[in-house]
């Protein structure tokens, strides 16, 4: 097991890296000047602008400049100042990160315990009316779009009835419209998820055992089928939980909640590089922390991946012993 959890970690930190250079290589190569922009509304001279780029360091080279971008961002774990606000990217960063984190957990917390159980009741009853409504339920809101969501919570809750603010996140009040928002599509998506699990476990082998010798019904569903048939949900409830925290970009700007989504998106506009370099770099490592999280336990549920590795760790050790000898 070990060998898998090495292995996975290694993999992690191989992504990271190649993320870090995949984002700063589009930020290099895509049209634009950001020095431009910084000055933009001012007047200045050639050699007021050339003063400015040498001092982003924005005047080197791809390569120089991608090596100054590795050194700093993984070997000091530095990731600039802010070429807008003068302010360093980790600080603003960790102003903002609390509340994207918290609206992904409340998120995942209310799509999950509203989907599994919907998925699990639907799976029970195939083809009655808890499974058509689930049925429909999914396919409605898994094609709705976020911003227009959104924008008719915004129509009903804030402009008609005048319920719940348009912005910020001062009130408990105004996390509810984007925790909604955020969480709508996977409560869909788990539910969809946790009636396949469950109509596929409904047709095992050991169930059908189960019952065969007398087992009462309901230790048949909630000690031979529901541990099993819950396995691959979990699979999706951290991919769901990376994607919260990833797509709140539309969310947060939406519903002008301050933080990452926005701030990204707002550095965009500037073009302000080191703050959408570590913006992008941190959504992508907490969503491959998640996942290898998620895996982990997989592993430590799933009896054929452990299986797997221990199979895999006895036939190197006997290679080693028939070297040896």
């Amino acid at each position: 097991m070990w060998r898998y959890i090495l292995k996975r970690l290694f993999w992690l930190l191989v992504i990271i890296l190649c993320v870090g250079v995949l984002i700063f290589s589009i930020m290099y190569f895509v049209p634009g000047d950001p020095v431009q922009i910084l000055l933009s509304g001012e007047s200045y001279t050639q050699e007021y602008y050339l003063e400015v780029k040498h001092s982003l360091g924005l005047d080197k080279g791809y390569f120089a400049q991608l090596g100054d971008y590795l050194y700093q961002t993984f070997i000091k774990f530095d990731f600039g100042t802010s070429y807008t606000s003068k302010v360093p990217v980790m600080q603003a960063i960790m102003e903002r990160l609390p509340r994207t984190f918290l609206l992904g957990l409340f998120s995942i917390l209310i799509s999950a315990g509203i989907g599994i159980p919907l998925g699990v009741s639907a799976g029970l009853h195939r083809n009655g009316f808890q499974d058509q409504g689930l049925l429909i339920f999914a396919m409605i809101f898994i094609s709705i779009p976020q911003f227009w969501l959104g924008l008719e919570l915004m129509l009903l809750f804030s402009v008609k009835l005048h319920w719940l603010p348009t912005s910020g996140c001062a009130t408990a009040l105004a996390w509810i419209m984007p925790v909604i928002c955020n969480s709508i599509g996977g409560i869909a998506m788990n539910a969809r998820q946790s009636r396949a699990a469950v109509l596929e476990t409904v047709r095992a082998d050991f169930v059908t055992t189960a019952r065969a010798k007398g087992v009462a019904e309901q230790k048949v569903i909630w000690k031979h089928m529901m541990p099993n048939a819950l396995i691959p949900v979990i699979n999706a409830v951290g991919n769901s939980f990376a994607n919260m925290i990833s797509g709140t970009v539309v969310i947060e700007n939406l519903f002008a909640f301050p933080g990452i989504g926005q701030y990204v998106l707002n550095s965009m506009g500037s073009r302000d590089y080191p703050a959408i370099r570590a913006c992008v770099l941190l959504l992508a490592t907490f969503a491959a922390v998640v996942n290898l999280i998620v895996d982990l336990i997989y592993a430590h549920l799933d009896p054929r991946i452990k299986a797997q590795y221990i199979a895999y760790g006895a036939r190197k050790k006997s290679r080693g012993g028939l070297a040896k000898s």
